[in-house]
């Protein structure tokens, strides 16, 4: 009953359809050689091991209502499919030896790996340390070369700054003769200036003496006249633009006119007065002489039949 109703059952796998085979076929096998016949590496044949146990197995079966073939069918089967289930496993895997040998192989692939880092190690750090005193030498050359031209760049420079003040200390003493040179120059124009300014003072004093003794004197004159002119008798005659005079009056316009003398005199030099001279030269003093008062007296002393006075004096 058990064994048709696992007959029954679908199967889609290859160990149920070789359970099927076995059970529905009689055992061609025999009981122990179920493994197949592979090629061996061991001189003497392989013994067949099973790798559970077969003659339980069958006992089971057989109580549980399956006939003796049955049950040593199924067992073939199933001892056939965790065979090759092993196998496949085993493929996958590798052998004792073959791993002692692979990790032999390994062992001496990193000792070798390890000699050639280590020898790497060495020559790099070797190499490293050769250019490391290169870079240490060459910077040694940058630091004294650096030195070199520092030291030449700072004696340049003190060199051009020595210069430069030397050429600013004779700029500032040539610049402080041209400035000597202009106060000498304008305190000798100041001193110029005050000179003309006291000429100027001087002759305009003159020029205000002479015109204020001028004009007093022509003041007084004319007072004279006005006053010694009242008792007299003019007549004036149209055609022939003649004046009489009397005796007295005639005196009296010497008198005025031998007063204005000196006044002329003085006023006339000072006229003519260069303003640069302090005082009149000679020359000037000379030029009395030609002033036209002096050639207009003894004209009129003559046109008015007078002789002059005792204080008149005839320079020609």
């Amino acid at each position: 009953m058990a064994i048709s109703h696992l007959l029954a059952q679908p199967t889609t796998s290859r160990a149920g359809a070789m359970l099927t085979l076995s059970l529905t076929r009689p055992l061609r096998l025999p009981l122990i050689s179920i493994a197949r016949n592979t090629r061996s590496f061991y001189a003497t044949p392989k013994r067949c091991i099973s790798h559970f146990d077969t003659y339980l197995f069958v006992e089971k079966l057989e109580k549980n209502g399956m006939t003796r073939e049955q049950a040593e069918g199924v067992m073939s089967v199933l001892a056939e499919v965790i065979e090759e289930s092993i196998k496949g496993m085993e493929a996958s895997l590798v052998s004792k030896a073959e791993q002692e040998k692979q990790r032999y192989t390994e062992k001496v692939d990193f000792a070798r790996l390890k000699s050639e880092l280590q020898l790497h190690e060495k020559n790099d750090l070797t190499l490293m340390k050769a250019e490391n005193d290169r870079l240490m030498a060459d910077v040694e050359k940058l630091k004294q070369r650096l030195r070199e031209e520092v030291t030449r760049t700072q004696a340049g420079v003190r060199l051009d700054l020595n210069l430069e003040k030397g050429r600013i200390r004779d700029e500032s003493s040539q610049q402080e003769l041209k400035i000597k040179e202009v106060d000498t120059r304008i305190e000798s124009e100041i001193a110029g200036l005050r000179t003309q300014i006291e000429q100027a003072k001087f002759s305009i004093l003159q020029y205000l003496v002479g015109v204020a003794t001028g004009s007093g004197a022509l003041l007084l004159a004319y007072m004279r006249m006005m006053v010694s002119g009242c008792g007299g008798n003019v007549r004036m005659r149209s055609r022939k633009a003649d004046i009489n005079f009397d005796g007295s009056d005639r005196s009296e316009i010497c008198r005025g006119l031998i007063m204005l003398y000196p006044v002329f005199c003085t006023i006339h030099p000072i006229i003519h007065m260069h303003p640069s001279s302090l005082q009149p030269s000679a020359s000037t003093f000379r030029s009395r002489q030609s002033h036209p008062v002096s050639r207009f007296l003894p004209g009129a002393f003559k046109m008015f039949r007078i002789h002059p006075s005792p204080l008149y004096i005839d320079r020609n």
